[in-house]
């Protein structure tokens, strides 16, 4: 149970790393062109958790080491948003 969860959110986090690096323009609504490396960055560490969390999803899967994957996934977006809404003011 625990492979299959990790898996499907790893798949959700390479599409979201996909939408984040390549499709900025339909973001740019929202963000400005001074955010784009910002968003650049957060795609590639979204992309990293990504491989990470398959790779443990396929090999390392358990309780203890699924909360810490998603518990790190989640520190990463916080820092994220504390750096965004940093350069958005």
């Amino acid at each position: 149970m625990y492979k299959f969860i990790l898996i499907i959110f790893a798949f959700i986090l390479c599409i979201i790393s996909y939408f984040l690096s390549k499709k900025q323009k339909a973001l740019l609504v929202v963000f400005t062109e001074k955010n784009q490396p910002i968003l650049k960055k957060f795609s590639i560490s979204l992309l990293l958790l990504a491989i990470i969390g398959i790779i443990i999803g396929l090999f390392f899967a358990t309780k203890l080491t699924s909360l810490v994957f998603i518990i790190i996934v989640l520190c990463v977006s916080a820092v994220f948003s504390v750096i965004l809404s940093q350069n958005i003011h």
